[in-house]
């Protein structure tokens, strides 16, 4: 039986591949300028144009009526879902979803909703999102991508950095005195999602001139040298050159394949900022679509 691969605005996947895939895509909310929004509704340059110029967004996780009339459209005709979902460590997304399913198999109980926790954000999401549609139009079974997903969430990478300390503080990642003397300083850190799908700090560059280097190091530092890697970018508007530039870095260095380039959802974007920089990989050769 035909089954439905679907996430939600969490993973930023590349407006084409949606359009090419026919993806559904769930969108989170975003409070701004008192009004609540669905996430890809909002203009990009705006709403970063706002955050610089001080104003605060606040972000929600998608509604339980939202998840209630989608799932039961599917539970109603009977058809199979994957939904792979932003990371529990940074949302409540995805209990609300398996909250939602189990509701909803009471009433029918023959309806079959696997429901994964990506432990991932933006493109790393994304990355396992695009290889499970891979698998699935090569005719892999449900059960099948499911074993290959739960491999990538194992073995994705995300490392970025940010550019305003203050967005990490509000977000209860840093205290409001590191943030201060972090600003002084000029430190800019650089981090990573843990296995549990929380972010980490796992260095720091003083200076912009500095980190483009850093970012690549620390790339090759967690797993992206073996044979054959993968990477999607990820960034703000506001440092789009610098991407362009590390992403000709990455590419020259580690002669990988780049799988996608966009600019972040306003969702991420509330919590960091408008001077981010991403790159996700997977730290290990990929044994389910390698030639």
């Amino acid at each position: 039986m035909s089954y439905q691969i679907i996430t939600d605005s969490a993973a930023d996947l590349p407006e084409s591949f949606i359009k090419e895939h026919d993806v559904k895509v769930l969108p989170l909310m975003v409070n701004w300028r008192g009004e609540e929004h669905a996430d890809r509704t909002v203009d990009l340059d705006a709403f970063y144009q706002s955050l610089s110029a001080g104003e605060v967004a606040k972000t929600a996780q998608i509604p339980v009526n939202r998840f209630d009339t989608y799932f039961r459209e599917l539970a109603e005709i009977g058809v199979p879902v994957l939904y792979i979902a932003f990371s529990s460590g940074l949302s409540g997304t995805y209990q609300t979803g398996v909250m939602v399913a189990e509701q909803i198999k009471e009433e029918y109980p023959d309806f079959d909703i696997t429901i994964i926790d990506s432990k991932s954000a933006t493109m790393g999401q994304g990355l396992i999102v695009m290889k499970a549609f891979a698998l699935k139009e090569m005719g892999k079974t449900k059960m099948e991508v499911e074993e290959a997903v739960a491999f990538y969430v194992a073995h994705i990478q995300h490392i970025f950095s940010v550019g305003n300390l203050d967005y990490l503080h509000r977000g209860g990642r840093l205290s409001k005195a590191s943030a201060v003397v972090g600003a002084m300083l000029n430190v800019i850190p650089i981090l990573h999602m843990t296995k549990e799908g929380k972010l980490e700090k796992i260095d720091q560059v003083r200076g912009r001139k500095k980190l483009m280097k850093k970012m690549v190091e620390t790339f090759g530092d967690n797993g992206a040298g073996h044979d054959e890697p993968e990477f999607a970018f990820v960034y703000s508007p506001d440092v789009k050159e610098e991407s362009v530039k590390m992403q000709s870095l990455v590419e020259e260095k580690f002669k990988g394949k780049l799988m996608a380039s966009r600019e972040l959802g306003v969702v991420i974007g509330a919590h960091t900022g408008n001077q981010l920089h991403s790159v996700f990989f997977l730290d290990t050769k990929d044994p389910y679509l390698s030639e």
